[in-house]
């Protein structure tokens, strides 16, 4: 059997146990719909298939994605089946090699980098959010009923001014929709910035942010 037909009987299987176990990263709109490679749309980028446990940067991982031309989508958690594997794998050494081209030497690293620095940003932004009075009596009232409060960042951000997206579970709604409160505008004023250091690992110098507005635009998200 050729080369060519084994990488398509694993590509035609692996999109078989995707759709039998699910996906995680592509059950949400995770990237505007103007955030792509600069070449293509998104949803005809190719994709990369992680499993295992999930880092804390994974939902910027996956945001910045399609800038080096790929998406990244979960196929599992810890475990996989053997076939699942072997099937992501033949797929990702493919992608790979094509990403190594298009993107040059050092592109997986500096992605992670960046997913690494942003997911820092984003959390900073979040914390401002969480310390405005609205935020505060908010969450108070939500975790009455053992939900929080909870802030994306959904879109690129537009002259270093990120809009968050303020969410949870709406604790008036009986079948608790996951409701979409607020959105607030933050500017970062001076980004932060990782640094990599022998000895200490991972170092993050935090950034500077101020609000810059406030619109109350509650809506159902799902």
């Amino acid at each position: 059997m050729s080369h060519t037909n084994l990488i398509s009987k694993a590509c035609l299987l692996l999109l078989f146990s995707i759709g039998r176990y699910g996906l995680l990263e592509a059950a949400k709109p995770y990237i505007a719909d103007d955030v792509n490679a600069g070449a293509k749309p998104k949803d005809s980028l190719p994709c990369i298939y992680r499993w295992g446990y999930p880092p804390q940067y994974l939902f910027q991982m996956c945001k910045l994605a399609p800038r080096y031309g790929f998406k990244l989508i979960s196929v599992g958690g810890c475990y996989v089946k053997d076939s699942v594997g072997t099937a992501a794998n033949a797929n990702n050494d493919t992608v790979r090699c094509k990403l190594d081209e298009t993107n040059g030497p050092g592109w997986h690293q500096k992605w992670l980098e960046e997913s690494i620095a942003l997911h820092q940003l984003e959390e900073e932004i979040g914390l401002a959010v969480y310390k405005m009075t609205f935020a505060k009596e908010l969450n108070a009232r939500m975790r009455e009923e053992g939900n929080g409060l909870h802030c994306r960042i959904w879109n690129e951000p537009v002259n270093n001014i990120y809009e968050v997206s303020v969410e949870g579970y709406d604790v008036k709604t009986p079948d608790s929709h996951w409701m979409h409160f607020y959105s607030v505008f933050v500017k970062v004023v001076k980004p932060g910035y990782v640094t990599f250091d022998e000895y200490e690992g991972e170092q993050y110098t935090a950034a500077v942010v101020e609000i810059i507005r406030i619109e109350n635009n509650k809506y159902q998200l799902w």
